[in-house]
This record gives C-alpha cells, sequence and structure tokens, in this order.
C-alpha cells in the first residue's frame, strides 16, 4: 500500500517542477525544439509502458472511443506545457503556482 501514495507524492513533484523546468530549458532551446525532445521521450516511455502491460492495453477500443476523449489528454498536456513556459517566467513561481491552485479549488467547489 505504500507504493501508491509514493507515487502520487512524486506526481505533486513532477507537477510542481514540470513548469519551471521547461521554462528554464524554453529559454536556453526554444520552446519548439523543447517541445520535440519532450514529446519524443514522453512517445518512448509510453511505447514501452504500452509493450510491458500489453495484457492490459485496449488497442481494439480504440477505434470506438470519443475523439474528445481520445485527443483531450493530449490537449490539456499542451496547454500545461504552453502555460507553464509561458506565465512561470513572466509571473513568477509563486503567483503562477497560487493561480493554479486557485484554479483547481475552482473547479472543485464546482462539482
Amino acid at each position: 500500500m505504500i507504493w501508491p501514495i509514493i507515487v502520487a507524492i512524486a506526481m505533486g513533484f513532477a507537477v510542481a517542477f514540470q513548469p519551471i523546468t521547461n521554462a528554464l530549458a524554453a529559454g536556453k532551446v526554444g520552446l519548439g525544439p523543447l517541445f520535440v525532445a519532450s514529446n519524443a521521450f514522453v512517445l518512448l516511455v509510453s511505447v514501452a509502458y504500452a509493450l510491458w502491460f500489453s495484457d492490459r492495453a485496449g488497442w481494439s477500443a480504440l477505434p470506438s472511443l470519443r475523439l474528445d476523449l481520445l485527443l483531450g489528454g493530449g490537449l490539456y498536456g499542451c496547454v500545461i506545457i504552453f502555460g507553464g513556459v509561458y506565465i512561470f517566467p513572466k509571473l513568477g513561481a509563486s503567483v503562477a503556482v497560487a493561480l493554479i491552485v486557485l484554479s483547481l479549488s475552482l473547479i472543485h467547489i464546482s462539482e
């Protein structure tokens, strides 16, 4: 039961540090090359995961999935990456994180 807790904490750290790391890297190489390199790495890890857990992968269900559900996660990821790279240098980490937490709070209040 300890592994889900460790993974959840690691996810929290990743969410906190990803925009800062991306903003610093994009400042040095530009957003385009960073986006291509980051997505290539994510694709590589995704393929490895799909092959490792191939017995759980529902490949046959993909064509029947609604397009918004199929592509929604990727779209949200793009907003997170581009938004983080854009807002962290402009607003600073404290204000950016505060606004992100505020938006998360508003979503949970509306449920």
